[in-house]
């Protein structure tokens, strides 16, 4: 069993730790609200860190004339800022490097994928340097949800949503801080479980196929 919740269980627990009660007025006054709560807190943690269970690997065929890819990148990643590593088909132990804004992708020449930088065609995200690179790539990246409804699963822990909500509604409404420094206490506490987890992963560095990414400037 997932231990990730829908979208509108997630609401629904919001309201009860609020001690509300689910009824006609609680959701013309509080439902809606605490909807877009949700999606902006979702946001605010997802930029915040790269949580495990929303990085995936996206695989891609350069066009080989301009450095895009043919596929809509897009649909699979929002922001540049989301890529944590790309490599090759052919040498997947090696990490493309960002490209310096101030490096000219146009000087840099040849077929072999070396470089990425970001590009502001629509749907495609990054380009590989050099331009005329060519062959598949595999990019490492964080696929952030960017519509919500009643049956989205949410992958970020359910826990720290909801205690941000809460915490963000108390400070709005303004009428119980004690409950608002409640639900911030517990806040930092999960986050600060949830990222000493994060960091007890094992890496075994005698596994010649296991390399880690390299986005350092060229």
């Amino acid at each position: 069993m997932s231990k990730y919740k829908k979208f509108s269980k997630l609401v629904q627990e919001v309201i009860k730790s609020l001690s509300m009660y689910s009824g006609t007025s609680v959701q013309i006054y509080a439902e809606d609200r605490i909807a877009m709560m949700l999606q902006r807190c979702y946001n605010q943690l997802f930029d915040d860190h790269y949580w495990t269970d929303t990085i995936e690997w996206f695989k891609y065929t350069l066009s080989g004339f301009d450095g895009l890819c043919n596929e809509d990148v897009g649909k699979d990643i929002t922001s540049f800022h989301d890529i944590m590593n790309i490599s090759t088909e052919n040498n997947p132990q090696y990490s493309l490097r960002k490209l310096h804004t101030t490096t000219n992708p146009y000087l840099i020449v040849g077929d072999t994928p070396t470089y990425y930088t970001s590009t502001n065609i629509d749907n495609k995200i990054f380009r590989i340097v050099p331009f005329d690179a060519k062959g598949t790539i595999y990019v490492q990246a964080r696929k952030r949800i960017t519509e919500f409804d009643e049956e989205t699963i949410v992958n970020i822990d359910p826990d720290l949503l909801i205690l941000h909500v809460c915490w963000e509604y108390c400070i709005d409404d303004g009428n119980n801080k004690t409950a608002a420094d409640k639900f911030m206490q517990m806040f930092t506490e999960r986050k600060n479980t949830l990222l000493a987890l994060e960091n007890q992963g094992t890496f075994d560095y005698n596994d010649e196929e296991a390399y880690v990414g390299n986005n350092s400037w060229r």
